[in-house]
């Protein structure tokens, strides 16, 4: 199982504000290592993307609810 890279970048902020809630001193510090954790997340789904590949890509699928 490759890793959930889509997953990652949508929720690392989101990981990032909740520790800025937990640590106010260290705001400035937890917001920029975020950004800067959130920018490489990117830039791998960029060098990944396969630009003739048609279709869907890095496609992550979950069973949800007993679902499968």
């Amino acid at each position: 199982m490759s890793l959930p890279i889509l997953s990652l970048v949508t929720f690392v902020p989101l990981l990032g504000a909740a520790a800025i809630l937990a640590v106010p001193a260290a705001a400035r510090w937890i917001a920029l290592g975020t950004t800067i954790v959130t920018f490489a997340l990117s830039l791998c789904v960029w060098a990944l993307f396969d630009n003739a590949a048609p279709g869907f890509q890095m496609v992550e699928q979950l069973n949800w609810l007993g679902g499968g």
